[in-house]
């Protein structure tokens, strides 16, 4: 035994008080439990489903919102199959992912998840639908009921870096499918509402630290990379 101790149901709501504990320094490693906001109309409809929750539900609780159901995934990560494949098991009618990168695995453009993870997925019935960005979600009585994409013709720089480009021209043809639910699955972020009182926030709600020694202020408060991004 290394001696950590671990306290459990132990919610912490100031930060100053714990500090004044005797603790001379304090890492935030919340995790990253909220899904990342898809960043179109109408993603707050009800049948709009971050996967982080999806997944979550799926596990813990015999909820079934899929059942029978015709379902779009939108991402293109580890996560998004991870949806897909359960929801499948779940008994959705079929089960569609809709992505900015590319099934070549080749090339600089291509899905994040690992290649063995997309094999399954086909030979489990997953269909994928690569290179496209979502355009806007159609709603019927509050409801998602139609998913327009656009053509994606760039996920990332030769660098690497993320800097997805579009095919905007008016005369192009959008590509349409229609839903029942639409899990989002392109990414997760830290909650707002997880830090305790007396973090220093940016105005994004993450918490500003220092990207080299992860310090925030006041002295003795770090941050990770999760809680910071």
């Amino acid at each position: 035994s290394l001696g950590v101790e671990i306290k459990v149901n132990s919610p912490v709501d100031d930060m100053n008080a714990l500090l004044s504990q005797g603790f001379k320094a304090i890492y935030v490693a919340t995790g990253t439990w909220a899904g990342a906001p898809l960043g179109v109309a109408n993603e707050d409809a009800v049948n709009v489903l971050p996967a982080i929750e999806f997944l979550r539900d799926f596990n813990l609780s015999e909820a079934n919102p899929v059942k029978a159901k015709k379902v779009v995934v939108i991402g293109g990560g580890s996560v998004s199959l991870d949806s897909a494949r359960s929801a499948l098991r779940m008994g959705a009618k079929s089960v569609e992912i809709i992505m900015l990168e590319t099934l070549d695995f080749k090339s600089n453009d291509r899905i994040l998840a690992q290649d063995e993870e997309v094999r399954e997925a086909q030979e489990e019935g997953v269909i994928f639908t690569p290179s496209k960005g979502i355009a806007r979600l159609s709603v019927k009585d509050g409801k998602v009921y139609r998913v327009t994409c656009k053509d994606c013709i760039q996920v990332r720089e030769a660098d690497g870096r993320f800097n997805p480009k579009f095919n905007d021209d008016d005369g192009c043809i959008l590509y349409e499918t229609d839903c029942d639910i639409v899990i989002a699955a392109i990414g997760q972020r830290s909650a707002a509402d997880a830090y305790p009182k007396g973090l220093p926030l940016q105005a994004n709600g993450r918490v500003a630290a220092s990207t080299l020694i992860l310090q925030t202020s006041p002295n003795g408060l770090f941050a990770g990379v999760a809680s910071r991004t």
